[in-house]
Protein backbone atom coordinates (compact mmCIF):
# COMPACT_ATOMS: atom_id res chain seq x y z
CA UNK A 1 0.00 0.00 0.00
CA UNK A 2 0.69 3.46 -0.28
CA UNK A 3 3.28 4.61 2.23
CA UNK A 4 0.52 5.86 5.53
CA UNK A 5 1.97 9.89 5.47
CA UNK A 6 1.31 9.88 2.09
CA UNK A 7 -2.32 8.59 1.83
CA UNK A 8 -3.42 10.38 4.44
CA UNK A 9 -2.08 13.42 2.29
CA UNK A 10 -4.50 12.88 -0.40
CA UNK A 11 -6.98 11.58 1.71
CA UNK A 12 -6.93 14.97 3.30
CA UNK A 13 -6.23 16.86 0.41
CA UNK A 14 -9.81 15.40 -1.16
CA UNK A 15 -11.79 15.72 1.48
CA UNK A 16 -11.03 19.59 1.28
CA UNK A 17 -12.63 18.72 -2.20
CA UNK A 18 -15.50 16.68 -1.21
CA UNK A 19 -14.41 13.54 -2.14
CA UNK A 20 -13.22 10.18 -0.83
CA UNK A 21 -10.51 8.16 -1.53
CA UNK A 22 -11.83 4.47 -1.69
CA UNK A 23 -8.19 3.07 -2.44
CA UNK A 24 -4.78 3.64 -3.79
CA UNK A 25 -3.15 0.63 -5.27
CA UNK A 26 0.62 0.75 -5.91
CA UNK A 27 2.18 -0.23 -9.30
CA UNK A 28 3.30 -4.06 -9.14
CA UNK A 29 3.95 -6.86 -11.90
CA UNK A 30 1.78 -6.06 -15.29
CA UNK A 31 -0.32 -2.58 -13.20
CA UNK A 32 0.71 0.86 -13.17
CA UNK A 33 -0.65 2.64 -10.10
CA UNK A 34 -3.96 3.51 -9.58
CA UNK A 35 -6.57 5.05 -7.71
CA UNK A 36 -10.46 5.47 -6.93
CA UNK A 37 -12.03 8.42 -5.83
CA UNK A 38 -15.44 9.03 -4.83
CA UNK A 39 -17.16 11.99 -5.72
CA UNK A 40 -20.38 12.21 -3.68
CA UNK A 41 -21.48 15.52 -4.71
CA UNK A 42 -21.59 14.43 -8.42
CA UNK A 43 -22.28 11.47 -8.10
CA UNK A 44 -19.17 9.79 -9.42
CA UNK A 45 -16.36 7.36 -9.25
CA UNK A 46 -13.32 8.55 -10.86
CA UNK A 47 -10.51 5.79 -11.65
CA UNK A 48 -6.87 7.88 -11.78
CA UNK A 49 -4.29 5.71 -13.52
CA UNK A 50 -0.33 6.78 -13.38
CA UNK A 51 2.22 6.95 -16.15
CA UNK A 52 5.23 5.23 -16.46
CA UNK A 53 7.06 5.88 -13.55
CA UNK A 54 9.05 2.42 -12.72
CA UNK A 55 11.03 -0.30 -14.18
CA UNK A 56 7.77 -2.69 -13.87
CA UNK A 57 5.65 0.10 -16.01
CA UNK A 58 8.55 0.31 -18.57
CA UNK A 59 7.96 -3.42 -18.77
CA UNK A 60 4.12 -2.97 -19.82
CA UNK A 61 5.52 -0.98 -22.08
CA UNK A 62 7.88 -2.96 -24.05
CA UNK A 63 4.99 -5.58 -24.68
CA UNK A 64 4.32 -3.79 -27.71
CA UNK A 65 2.68 -6.15 -29.87
CA UNK A 66 -0.57 -6.73 -31.09
CA UNK A 67 -2.95 -8.99 -29.25
CA UNK A 68 -6.09 -9.79 -30.97
CA UNK A 69 -9.62 -9.21 -29.35
CA UNK A 70 -11.68 -10.53 -32.22
CA UNK A 71 -11.61 -10.81 -35.54
CA UNK A 72 -11.55 -7.51 -36.31
CA UNK A 73 -10.20 -5.29 -32.77
CA UNK A 74 -7.09 -5.62 -31.40
CA UNK A 75 -5.15 -3.86 -28.85
CA UNK A 76 -0.94 -3.30 -27.51
CA UNK A 77 -0.54 -5.99 -25.76
CA UNK A 78 0.41 -4.93 -22.35
CA UNK A 79 -1.95 -1.89 -22.24
CA UNK A 80 -4.41 -4.40 -23.11
CA UNK A 81 -3.39 -6.69 -19.99
CA UNK A 82 -2.97 -4.26 -17.63
CA UNK A 83 -6.43 -2.51 -18.34
CA UNK A 84 -7.99 -6.04 -17.71
CA UNK A 85 -6.54 -6.62 -14.25
CA UNK A 86 -7.04 -3.51 -13.61
CA UNK A 87 -11.06 -3.62 -14.23
CA UNK A 88 -11.71 -6.91 -12.76
CA UNK A 89 -10.18 -5.37 -9.35
CA UNK A 90 -12.16 -2.34 -9.40
CA UNK A 91 -16.11 -3.64 -10.76
CA UNK A 92 -16.53 -5.11 -7.45
CA UNK A 93 -15.31 -1.97 -5.62
CA UNK A 94 -17.73 0.42 -7.97
CA UNK A 95 -20.66 -2.32 -8.15
CA UNK A 96 -22.63 -0.80 -4.57
CA UNK A 97 -22.26 2.85 -6.51
CA UNK A 98 -25.39 2.09 -8.58
CA UNK A 99 -26.39 5.44 -9.36
CA UNK A 100 -23.16 6.72 -9.98
CA UNK A 101 -21.44 7.83 -13.07
CA UNK A 102 -17.72 6.62 -14.09
CA UNK A 103 -14.82 8.68 -14.88
CA UNK A 104 -11.58 7.35 -16.02
CA UNK A 105 -8.19 9.76 -16.20
CA UNK A 106 -4.99 8.96 -17.14
CA UNK A 107 -1.42 10.44 -18.48
CA UNK A 108 0.89 8.42 -20.81
CA UNK A 109 0.75 4.96 -19.95
CA UNK A 110 -1.87 5.39 -17.80
CA UNK A 111 -4.35 7.29 -20.41
CA UNK A 112 -3.95 4.14 -22.75
CA UNK A 113 -4.72 1.99 -19.85
CA UNK A 114 -7.63 4.12 -19.13
CA UNK A 115 -9.15 4.50 -22.54
CA UNK A 116 -9.31 0.55 -22.63
CA UNK A 117 -10.52 0.26 -19.49
CA UNK A 118 -12.94 2.93 -20.18
CA UNK A 119 -13.50 0.23 -23.16
CA UNK A 120 -14.25 -2.54 -21.09
CA UNK A 121 -16.23 -0.63 -18.52
CA UNK A 122 -18.60 0.44 -21.47
CA UNK A 123 -18.98 -2.83 -22.58
CA UNK A 124 -20.40 -4.02 -19.03
CA UNK A 125 -22.72 -1.53 -18.67
CA UNK A 126 -21.06 1.32 -16.75
CA UNK A 127 -21.80 4.76 -17.68
CA UNK A 128 -18.23 5.84 -18.14
CA UNK A 129 -16.38 8.84 -19.59
CA UNK A 130 -13.06 8.63 -19.98
CA UNK A 131 -10.38 11.67 -19.57
CA UNK A 132 -7.15 11.34 -20.87
CA UNK A 133 -3.70 13.25 -21.79
CA UNK A 134 -0.68 12.39 -23.74
CA UNK A 135 -2.14 9.07 -24.84
CA UNK A 136 0.31 6.52 -26.98
CA UNK A 137 -1.41 3.92 -29.80
CA UNK A 138 -2.94 1.59 -28.19
CA UNK A 139 -5.81 0.15 -30.31
CA UNK A 140 -7.10 -0.86 -33.43
CA UNK A 141 -8.56 1.50 -36.32
CA UNK A 142 -11.72 -0.20 -35.84
CA UNK A 143 -12.33 0.78 -32.52
CA UNK A 144 -11.33 5.12 -32.90
CA UNK A 145 -14.61 5.64 -34.08
CA UNK A 146 -17.18 3.44 -31.93
CA UNK A 147 -15.42 5.02 -28.79
CA UNK A 148 -15.87 8.93 -29.63
CA UNK A 149 -18.79 8.78 -27.61
CA UNK A 150 -17.22 8.60 -23.97
CA UNK A 151 -13.43 8.86 -24.88
CA UNK A 152 -11.79 11.85 -24.84
CA UNK A 153 -7.65 12.31 -25.71
CA UNK A 154 -5.70 15.32 -25.72
CA UNK A 155 -2.40 15.65 -27.40
CA UNK A 156 -0.08 18.73 -26.94
CA UNK A 157 1.76 19.90 -29.84
CA UNK A 158 4.58 17.62 -30.65
CA UNK A 159 3.99 15.18 -28.08
CA UNK A 160 6.10 11.90 -29.80
CA UNK A 161 4.98 9.49 -27.17
CA UNK A 162 1.09 10.34 -29.43
CA UNK A 163 2.69 8.83 -32.02
CA UNK A 164 4.93 6.18 -30.47
CA UNK A 165 4.08 2.32 -31.88
CA UNK A 166 6.74 -0.42 -32.92
CA UNK A 167 5.05 0.13 -36.39
CA UNK A 168 5.58 3.87 -36.57
CA UNK A 169 9.34 2.99 -35.16
CA UNK A 170 9.66 0.26 -37.76
CA UNK A 171 8.81 2.30 -40.65
CA UNK A 172 11.47 5.70 -39.96
CA UNK A 173 14.05 3.19 -38.91
CA UNK A 174 13.12 0.67 -42.00
CA UNK A 175 14.27 -2.05 -39.84
CA UNK A 176 15.14 -5.45 -42.03
CA UNK A 177 13.51 -8.09 -39.89
CA UNK A 178 12.83 -11.38 -41.03
CA UNK A 179 8.64 -11.51 -42.03
CA UNK A 180 7.77 -14.22 -39.77
CA UNK A 181 9.28 -11.65 -37.19
CA UNK A 182 6.95 -8.97 -37.54
CA UNK A 183 3.45 -11.29 -38.05
CA UNK A 184 1.23 -10.19 -35.92
CA UNK A 185 3.36 -7.15 -34.68
CA UNK A 186 2.98 -5.06 -37.80
CA UNK A 187 -0.50 -3.96 -37.51
CA UNK A 188 -0.71 -0.02 -36.51
CA UNK A 189 -2.09 1.17 -33.22
CA UNK A 190 -4.28 4.11 -32.97
CA UNK A 191 -5.46 6.20 -30.44
CA UNK A 192 -8.86 5.62 -29.59
CA UNK A 193 -11.87 8.24 -29.27
CA UNK A 194 -12.03 12.00 -29.99
CA UNK A 195 -8.53 13.49 -30.04
CA UNK A 196 -7.66 17.08 -29.16
CA UNK A 197 -4.66 18.34 -30.38
CA UNK A 198 -3.26 21.52 -29.15
CA UNK A 199 -1.06 23.28 -31.30
CA UNK A 200 -0.50 26.97 -32.27
CA UNK A 201 -0.52 28.21 -35.82
CA UNK A 202 2.60 29.02 -38.21
CA UNK A 203 3.68 33.03 -36.58
CA UNK A 204 0.82 32.26 -33.49
CA UNK A 205 1.69 32.53 -30.49
CA UNK A 206 -1.77 31.52 -28.99
CA UNK A 207 -2.89 28.06 -28.52
CA UNK A 208 -5.21 26.64 -30.35
CA UNK A 209 -7.55 23.39 -29.89
CA UNK A 210 -8.87 21.42 -32.27
CA UNK A 211 -10.37 17.62 -32.90
CA UNK A 212 -8.04 15.71 -34.91
CA UNK A 213 -8.35 12.37 -36.63
CA UNK A 214 -6.30 9.16 -35.09
CA UNK A 215 -4.36 8.68 -38.79
CA UNK A 216 -3.01 12.07 -38.28
CA UNK A 217 -1.26 11.06 -35.55
CA UNK A 218 0.53 7.54 -36.98
CA UNK A 219 3.94 9.38 -38.37
CA UNK A 220 6.85 10.33 -36.69
CA UNK A 221 9.08 12.96 -37.58
CA UNK A 222 12.40 15.32 -36.29
CA UNK A 223 10.41 18.26 -34.73
CA UNK A 224 8.67 15.38 -32.81
CA UNK A 225 9.88 15.38 -28.95
CA UNK A 226 9.70 14.10 -25.79
CA UNK A 227 9.22 17.96 -23.75
CA UNK A 228 5.68 18.37 -25.23
CA UNK A 229 4.77 14.69 -23.33
CA UNK A 230 5.47 15.49 -19.75
CA UNK A 231 2.91 16.47 -17.11
CA UNK A 232 3.83 19.94 -16.83
CA UNK A 233 3.29 20.99 -20.16
CA UNK A 234 -0.54 19.30 -20.54
CA UNK A 235 -0.98 21.26 -16.59
CA UNK A 236 0.25 24.19 -17.78
CA UNK A 237 -2.21 24.17 -21.34
CA UNK A 238 -4.93 22.84 -19.26
CA UNK A 239 -6.60 26.00 -19.47
CA UNK A 240 -6.48 26.03 -22.75
CA UNK A 241 -8.22 22.40 -22.99
CA UNK A 242 -10.89 23.49 -20.09
CA UNK A 243 -11.94 26.70 -22.10
CA UNK A 244 -12.12 24.17 -25.66
CA UNK A 245 -14.62 21.58 -23.71
CA UNK A 246 -16.62 24.28 -22.26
Amino acid sequence: MLGLLAENKIKKSLERRSKKLICYTKNRKNIPAYMIIEDKPKKSIIICIRGTLSISDILIDLKAYNVDYNCEDYYHCGMHQSANIIFNELRDKIKKYNNYSVKVTGHSLGAAVSSIVAILLQKHEFDTQAWNFATPPCCSFSLTSRTKDFINNFVNENDIITRMSFENLREISKMNLNKNELEGTNRKLYIPGKIYYLHKKDGESELKCGESQPDHLTGISPQHDILNHVVWEYKKNLKTIIQYVK
